[in-house]
């Protein structure tokens, strides 16, 4: 079964597109990252491409089954996958990834818990990426791992939402912004 990310388009091509833009585009950002966060560069490098896969994947939920055009909240399903995928990530890096994904189409201005909120992918995604990381490896295949396989069923808290603070809110700014970047290009070069 293929899941599209929009008219005519695909999901795994965007998420495989966006992602690959934003490894390009992200170099310079790695480092930064790297250092806010305290951690090696190849950790850095692993979060900007996986946050670029990670950020439509909620569109893969079976509530989408018939669409083609409008996926309302995907990024919310999108975000409890990534707040699972990095359970045992360092929570300045889960937090990252989080917000960076859930606030791609400038949602939840108004801050606020997500409440529950179910993912039930419905088809199976193949990535070619393979993160220098243990932890992105093991995140990349809980992430996308067979259709049916689980379902998530959970809530993001209004922790990972709030605005970040210190050099960690211009870190997001920057992984937000990249995304979005990417995100409008592959989708506007694309869709139909």
């Amino acid at each position: 079964m293929t899941c599209l990310a929009g008219p005519g388009e695909p999901l795994e091509l965007h998420l495989e597109e966006v992602a690959s833009c934003m490894a390009a585009r992200g170099r310079w950002l790695a480092p930064k990252l790297a250092r806010v966060l305290g951690v090696e560069e190849a950790l850095a490098r692993d979060l900007i491409v996986f946050v670029g896969y990670a950020h439509d994947v909620g569109k893969a939920d079976r509530k989408y089954k018939d669409a083609d055009r409008y996926f309302p909240h995907h990024e919310a399903k999108s975000a409890v996958a990534v707040q699972k995928a990095l359970d045992s990530a360092d929570w300045r890096i889960r937090r990252l990834a989080v917000y960076a994904v859930a606030r791609h189409h400038y949602s939840f201005k108004e801050l606020q818990p997500l409440g529950k909120v179910t993912f039930q992918p419905r088809c199976k995604i193949t990535i070619s990426w393979r993160p220098e990381t243990e932890l992105f490896n093991e995140a990349l295949n809980l992430l996308f791992r067979d259709a049916e396989d689980d379902i998530y069923d959970s809530a993001v808290s209004r922790d990972f939402l709030e605005a970040l603070e210190g050099p960690a809110r211009y870190a997001g700014m920057a992984l937000l912004g990249l995304l979005s970047d990417c995100d409008y290009e592959v989708a506007s070069r694309n869709r139909r």
